[in-house]
């Protein structure tokens, strides 16, 4: 697998498409989506390249049902080949702008209201705990909420992510449902809205 560096991060190329997303977080996202298909959105908060979304746009051809809707406010790192297929496509889709916007943050909670299924937002942009803040309220009971350079050794109040979910998980509101044979090394962690 090729590895590259852009603007600072380090990006690898499953199959030749730039991502942010490692091989082992792609496996435990496609493996978890395929035994939970339930799940007919998935929002990803950071589409980077759109590496991991010209992935999830395949499912959407395979799951007609299966929707995605990517977010990413850096507008030159768009794929003219993968915007014209998504053009054609009513269940994929990247929007190009801040996901603090209220238009935007309007236009993820139609495409959540309006899934029949269960929908998945995925906190990966560059501020995951505003991300939090902003898209937990828009999640329905059985919706999920999952979170990104988390290592599950710092679930404790040092690790940023996890204080802007405490909460949410004390109130009863959330559970943590990080399947267990997720790795460490993804550094993805999982909650469920349950009420």
């Amino acid at each position: 697998m090729e590895k590259c560096v852009k603007g600072g991060w380090m990006h690898v190329r499953p199959l030749g498409l730039i991502s942010a997303t490692t091989w082992t977080n792609v496996a435990d996202i496609t493996n978890f989506l395929c035994e939970n298909p339930q799940i007919k959105l998935f929002v990803e908060i950071g589409a980077n390249y759109c590496g991991f979304a010209a992935l999830l746009v395949a499912r959407v051809i395979v799951h007609p049902d299966f929707g995605y809707l990517g977010i990413e406010k850096e507008t030159n790192r768009k794929s003219p080949t993968l915007e014209a297929f998504m053009a054609g496509q009513p269940r994929c889709k990247v929007i190009w702008g801040d996901c603090f916007a209220d238009a935007v943050k309007a236009e993820a909670k139609a495409w959540i209201d309006a899934t029949q299924g269960q929908a998945l937002v995925w906190c990966d942009g560059d501020n995951k705990p505003q991300e939090i803040v902003h898209y937990h309220s828009m999640l329905r009971v059985d919706d999920w909420l999952m979170m990104h350079d988390y290592s599950h050794e710092q679930i404790a109040t040092t690790n940023p992510s996890w204080q802007d979910c405490q909460p949410l998980v004390d109130s009863g509101a959330f559970q943590v449902v990080t399947p267990d044979w997720w790795g460490e090394g993804g550094m993805l962690f999982l909650l469920r809205k349950v009420k």
